[in-house]
């Protein structure tokens, strides 16, 4: 798919070329290449022939595309996460490259470009001239790749003036809403960046840090001191962090469910390797609902934060999941299985909840008081299960990324995290 798309993109992108060096070479006054002459039969014959008359030239740009992209991918660490980056950063390139195009008509400027250049460098027989003169050849690889293969100005964090910086922010699932509700924010605030999210879980945000190829990464769970020595070992800076709020994890069951409170060892029961609850009526319930009587475990996919954090809190670093479950992408993934599932348990932020499900109280020890996961309890440090948000970024953040997230700690940007279900910083109390 990647390689038929960027074949595609190509011989679009000559098919324009070429016409931009045909208006010059068929116009009465060739110093306007723009000047319109597509019903010429000379022009429209060109076109026709196009493809038929550069397949080196297409295939060539076609193959230092796939290359540039494939360095890329040998420089990760790991061949999976390195296929996903891949993948994902071929299809940004490309739209990104389309968006340009429909926005400025900075494609069309390109082309004329190159090929004006090229006017002057190369006889009429153009393909004669390529074929026998390899420094014009190179010239023109080089020229077509500066428009068509370079980096774009985004993915380097640099901006040209006028031209607004792109901040990279990506990772932790349990964040990504808050982090677009940031952005989106942000455009009303500030005209000279924007932000780009993506989520993916902290492990993909932390991997992307390691990398290089983000500004900012957002984590539920702390960078581990491996990830912080992987991070300075291969950008030469130490990741910064920010704590930017704070969330508990709820533990959601089907509306229809009785049970209203539970505790963590009987949590860890049920979710632990060895647990001895398998069953609703083993919690002392008739779970009418649920004609199987079986407990459902929904989790969450081993690169996310959440599921580090609600493992360690269950279970302690002596211990591990039981296999079995049903493991999500997402955090609003887990939210959205349990209001279909009678059967089902999970654990998501707070900020996740609905009116379809029903966060259960929650307990350190039976016996215990048992506390609803709410913004007065975690600031009282009451409700059990609760965790900070961080934001990790590559060294002291300067220019565009200071800024940012400056702003994201004031109080403006902290009444969108109380806003979104999450504890925002400044309350009195914070834990």
């Amino acid at each position: 798919l990647i390689i038929l798309s960027q074949f595609i993109f190509q011989c679009k992108f000559f098919v324009l070329a070429r016409k931009a060096f045909l208006r010059g070479r068929t116009s009465p006054n060739p110093g306007n290449p723009k000047q319109d002459f597509h019903d010429s039969q000379d022009f429209q014959d060109e076109e026709a022939n196009v493809h038929e008359r550069n397949p080196l030239i297409l295939f060539i740009v076609l193959i230092l595309q796939i290359l540039l992209e494939f360095v890329t991918f040998m420089q990760q660490k790991n061949r999976k996460d390195g296929i996903l980056y891949l993948i994902t950063k071929t299809a940004r390139k490309l739209i990104n490259l389309t968006i340009s195009a429909r926005k400025a008509n900075i494609m069309q400027k390109a082309n004329i470009a190159v090929f004006t250049t090229i006017d002057v460098i190369a006889p009429t027989n153009l393909s004669e001239r390529l074929a026998n003169n390899k420094k014009t050849f190179l010239t023109f690889i080089v020229l077509l790749s500066a428009f068509g293969c370079a980096p774009s100005d985004d993915a380097t964090g640099i901006a040209k003036p006028g031209k607004p910086v792109v901040i990279k922010n990506k990772g932790s699932d349990t964040m990504v809403n808050l982090a677009q509700a940031w952005a989106e924010a942000y455009i009303g605030v500030s005209t000279t960046a924007s932000v780009e999210v993506s989520g993916g879980g902290s492990g993909t945000g932390v991997a992307a840090l390691i990398n290089g190829t983000v500004d900012i990464a957002n984590c539920s769970r702390q960078i581990r001191p491996k990830e912080l020595e992987q991070a300075t070992k291969n950008t030469g800076k130490v990741p910064r962090e920010f704590i930017v709020g704070y969330d508990a994890l709820a533990v959601y069951v089907h509306p229809d469910n009785p049970l209203t409170r539970i505790s963590i060892p009987q949590l860890a029961e049920i979710y632990g390797e060895q647990g001895t609850l398998k069953k609703w009526s083993e919690l002392g319930i008739a779970h009418a609902a649920c004609p199987s009587d079986k407990i459902i475990r929904i989790s969450r996919q081993s690169n996310s934060g959440t599921y580090f954090y609600f493992r360690e809190a269950l279970l302690g670093k002596a211990r591990d999941f039981a296999l079995g479950s049903l493991d999500l992408h997402g955090s609003k993934d887990v939210v959205e299985v349990i209001e279909r599932t009678p059967c089902a348990i999970g654990y998501s932020g707070m900020g996740y909840a609905t009116a379809h499900v029903k966060m259960l109280d929650v307990a350190v020890e039976s016996g215990a008081p048992y506390y609803a996961p709410n913004l007065q309890n975690v600031l009282d440090k009451t409700y059990p299960i609760a965790r900070p948000l961080y934001m990790y970024s590559l060294g002291e953040p300067t220019g565009e990324v200071k800024i940012y997230l400056d702003w994201l700690l004031s109080p403006v940007g902290q009444k969108i995290v109380e806003r979104l279900g999450f504890v925002p910083l400044k309350s009195e109390g914070s834990p």
